[in-house]
């Protein structure tokens, strides 16, 4: 199923702007909110974002892993789907609130990288889209251990 080949380059950059939106939704939240646990969360999701958008622009750069054959985007698909959501968090926003904004978002990443990498399957950048995926499931399974930790402990 390599019905994104010719894309790959527009994908990459598309994976830039979400982690670049993404960074700079966790950037400017942690300016606004007032709870000081979630100005740390929100300063170390938006360090995390930082990392992946380098990762991305490094793969950018490699003209070896940007080769690609031709194909088509499916029909129907759409990037916005997987993009984060703006204007979700306020001043007033809890640290509950943003742990379950940012569970939101990373499984919106997770199945954005998903999709990119079932559909690149046997290329360089499938390589790279599952390494992202498992780095924001790597987010998604310590977001969710602390928000249990902090939120639903046992009476």
């Amino acid at each position: 199923m390599q019905e994104y080949c010719m894309f790959f380059e527009e994908a990459l950059k598309v994976a830039i702007k979400a982690e670049e939106d993404a960074f700079q939704t966790y950037y400017m939240a942690s300016k606004k909110v007032q709870d000081k646990g979630a100005k740390v969360l929100l300063k170390e999701l938006a360090a995390d974002e930082l990392e992946h958008k380098y990762k991305l622009e490094k793969a950018l750069l490699d003209e070896e892993v940007l080769e690609l054959g031709e194909g088509n985007v499916p029909e129907g698909f759409s990037f916005s789907e997987y993009l984060v959501e703006e204007n979700k968090i306020s001043e007033d926003s809890s640290l509950q609130d943003i742990y379950l904004y940012a569970i939101t978002s990373e499984k919106k990443a997770i199945k954005f990288y998903t999709n990119l990498m079932n559909a690149c399957k046997g290329s360089k950048m499938s390589y790279l889209f599952e390494k992202l995926r498992d780095e924001e499931k790597k987010h998604l399974d310590k977001l969710e251990r602390d928000y249990e930790e902090t939120f639903m402990q046992e009476n």
